[in-house]
C-alpha cells in the first residue's frame, strides 16, 4: 500500500476529522482513508446517494438550461409515430 503525508492541514479540518473518527469508533488513519475514499466516489458521480427524484430533478433543470441552445447543422429529424402492432 501507498503512503501519503498530508502537511498544514488547518486546525478545524483536524477537530472535525478526530471527532468524525471518534464518533465512528475508527482510528484517524482509517476515518481519513474512508472520507477520502467517499469523496472520490461522490467526485466521480455527483448523484451518488441522492434520491431518484431529486436526480430527475437536476437532469430536468440542466435539460432545460440547455434548451434551445443547440447550434448545429444538421436538419431536424422527422420522426414516425411507429408502426401499428396487434397485442
Amino acid at each position: 500500500m501507498a503512503t501519503l503525508t498530508l502537511r498544514d492541514i488547518d486546525e478545524s479540518v483536524m477537530n472535525r476529522m478526530r471527532s468524525m473518527a471518534k464518533k465512528e469508533r475508527r482510528s484517524l488513519n482509517s476515518q481519513v482513508l474512508v472520507v477520502l475514499d467517499k469523496g472520490l466516489a461522490n467526485a466521480a458521480n455527483p448523484f451518488n446517494g441522492m434520491p431518484e427524484a431529486l436526480i430527475a430533478k437536476a437532469q430536468d433543470a440542466a435539460w432545460a438550461e440547455l434548451a434551445g441552445r443547440w447550434e448545429g447543422d444538421f436538419p431536424p429529424i422527422e420522426r414516425s409515430f411507429g408502426r401499428e402492432v396487434d397485442l
